[in-house]
């Protein structure tokens, strides 16, 4: 089951697909998590969704869409996958990761994204604009929502 992990504050902290991937998370008995449909799952995974900080009061967490445009050109996709970079790097390089469930996955996109990927070569004039999750899915390359990086 997927689940949205809020903070105590209810502030968004990580997304998981499995009850696995949760029970990874070190420290997760200090945090909220909500159960969230497999399709809203895929969403904010290929980044069409964002997710808002949750409503305590009312029990109950929103969802944005997102607007693509604002990542499509190349600073902004280059700036974007910089920050995915590092995140990827510092979960990587952490050696009591080598055994996360997710660390595989984490490893192979933070080659591609370092060795593989040329932004320069990047196709800008796709129509309709989606999102580079999206555009990783439909070119079959393995990739984790900065969400997803434990």
């Amino acid at each position: 089951m997927a689940h949205i992990i809020y903070t105590s504050t209810n502030e968004v902290y990580k997304i998981v697909e499995t009850d696995a991937h949760k029970d990874a998370i070190n420290g997760i008995e200090n945090y909220n998590a909500v159960s969230i449909s497999d399709s809203d799952f895929a969403k904010i995974k290929k980044n069409e969704l964002r997710v808002g900080n949750y409503d305590a009061d009312n029990s109950q967490h929103s969802t944005t869409v997102v607007d693509v445009t604002e990542l499509y050109n190349i600073n902004s996709l280059s700036s974007y996958l910089e920050e995915i970079k590092k995140l990827l790097k510092n979960f990587c390089e952490e050696p009591s990761n080598n055994s996360n469930l997710l660390f595989t996955i984490c490893n192979n996109y933070l080659f591609y994204l370092t060795n593989e990927f040329n932004v320069n070569a990047h196709d800008f004039t796709a129509t309709p604009i989606y999102s580079w999750e999206k555009y990783c899915e439909d070119n079959s390359i393995s990739y984790i929502n900065p969400l997803q990086i434990p």
